[in-house]
């Protein structure tokens, strides 16, 4: 994104050097006492996105694309270090360019998908406070408000409502409004297979912590084995297709009973 700011002075053309001089040093001239320029919002913003995704990798390289190398050879506090340098560009960047869905989605990422390494974690945990997981959300949650249409934005919200609040109804209806703007068949089966995933999920830890009703847990297990069988109508053998289904089978008699 490229965006340029900073003020702007009209200047007239002078034809005496003399007075063009002043006008050019009206043109430098600080803002008036009391006052201060508006921030700006330079092109770096790419780079800084770029160079916060390298920290994240460089702390937690399970979460590296393939083909992007991590150095093996780090230490734990520079793994560490560089979970707090990615918190700390991403904070800046979402600050700097507030519209930017990508910059909200990696500070989401931060704060949620970073692991800190000690003596009793030498391979890394994630060891999230409230507050982490508080701000995470608002994170995800703006970063799919800016991009409603980003299935990178939905898949990390609906995942983070499910994981860290186990909020499935608000999940499914992400992954619901997602449907109408899918581009492909491929997203639309995968925004399918996690509505059914958000069900199933409500269905078994609402029976297992008695928070549901026998009969509701029921109608949640019915309702995952509908988006189900949409996905299959549009892709029958994609493999979240396949998992689905044999979930809905592990699970059946549990919540169904039969």
């Amino acid at each position: 994104m490229r965006v340029r700011g900073g003020l702007r002075w009209l200047l007239v053309v002078w034809l005496a050097c003399g007075l063009a001089a002043a006008a050019r040093a009206q043109e430098t001239a600080p803002p008036p006492d009391g006052q201060t320029a508006p921030p700006l919002v330079s092109n770096d913003i790419p780079r800084l996105l770029e160079l916060g995704r390298h920290l994240v990798w460089q702390n937690n390289p399970a979460l590296a694309p393939p083909g992007v190398k991590v150095d093996a050879s780090l230490s734990p506090d520079a793994r560490n270090e560089a979970a707090a340098q990615a918190l700390r560009t991403f904070r800046s960047v979402v600050t700097r360019a507030p519209r930017t869905a990508e910059a909200w989605l990696w500070l989401g990422i931060a704060l949620a998908h970073t692991l800190r390494y000690s003596t009793e974690h030498p391979k890394g945990a994630r060891q999230l406070t409230e507050a982490d997981v508080r701000d995470a959300l608002d994170a995800f949650r703006t970063a799919y408000e800016r991009a409603p249409g980003d299935i990178a934005c939905v898949s990390y919200f609906g995942d983070a409502l499910m994981e860290l609040r186990r909020d499935f109804d608000t999940a499914r209806a992400v992954w619901d409004s997602f449907l109408p703007v899918a581009k492909d068949d491929i997203q639309r089966v995968t925004a399918l297979t996690q509505a059914a995933r958000a069900c199933l999920n409500k269905a078994y830890f609402g029976k297992s912590d008695n928070t549901l009703s026998a009969e509701q847990a029921k109608q949640a297990y019915l309702d995952a084995q509908r988006y189900v069988a949409r996905a299959a109508n549009i892709v029958p053998k994609a493999a979240c297709v396949r998992d689905m289904q044999a979930l809905l089978q592990q699970y059946r008699k549990y919540l169904t009973g039969k």
